[in-house]
């Protein structure tokens, strides 16, 4: 193998890991460029899978921080509704009907206060992540999995789904079935346009 196929499939597994390209963008061009079709979709999904472990990895820690996150701060507002309602009780022996206020009060607050006190919870357009949260709940993993190479960003559809709750290892299964289909759909489909130029 010369360096310039080499340099050729670097090139290929570079732009497969490169978010947004993607390696069904990446093959079509290599296959033009004079290379095998079967080891430039292998490189290129490759490439690609790579940065979507990643993508999977990171969303699983941004989710257990977040978890975490949570707990404390509802530990804190829990104990700090507790405190409230002990106080509004002190009084109780000398004004009844303070007490009652008070105790009044404490049973109204809200629960999600205590569930999320902050506003903390992933929404639906953080991050620029809309788009692939509205698939999410519409077609769920499997969704997920189909459009991400054409219409998500492999990596951000691992991210999403992660982050979702999906854990890690059936997220990457799918998205990797996922990809595998359209890189090879797109090998097939740029041999059968050659084969038609030349004919």
């Amino acid at each position: 193998m010369s360096v310039t196929e080499l340099a050729a499939y670097a090139a290929v597994a570079l732009g497969g890991a490169i978010p947004w390209l993607e390696a069904i963008v990446v093959i079509p061009p290599a296959i033009l460029f004079g290379l095998p079709a079967v080891p430039v979709t292998l490189v290129a999904l490759l490439g690609n899978l790579s940065t979507v472990v990643l993508a999977a990895v990171a969303g699983e820690r941004l989710r257990g921080a977040w978890q975490r996150r949570r707990a404390r701060r509802r530990a804190t507002t829990e104990s700090a509704t507790a405190e409230l309602g002990v106080a509004a009780a002190a009084p109780a022996s000398a004004a009844p009907a303070s007490a009652a206020l008070g105790t009044a009060h404490h049973a109204a607050t809200p629960a999600s206060a205590s569930a999320d006190p902050a506003g903390t919870a992933p929404t639906a357009d953080t991050s620029g992540q809309g788009r692939a949260q509205r698939v999410w709940r519409r077609w769920g993993l499997s969704g997920l999995a189909a459009l991400g190479p054409v219409v998500l960003g492999t990596q951000l559809a691992a991210l999403v789904a992660v982050t979702s709750g999906v854990p890690r290892r059936p997220a990457i299964v799918w998205i990797t079935v996922g990809t595998t289909l359209w890189a090879i759909a797109a090998a097939l489909a740029t041999i059968a346009g050659v084969e038609l130029v030349v004919a």
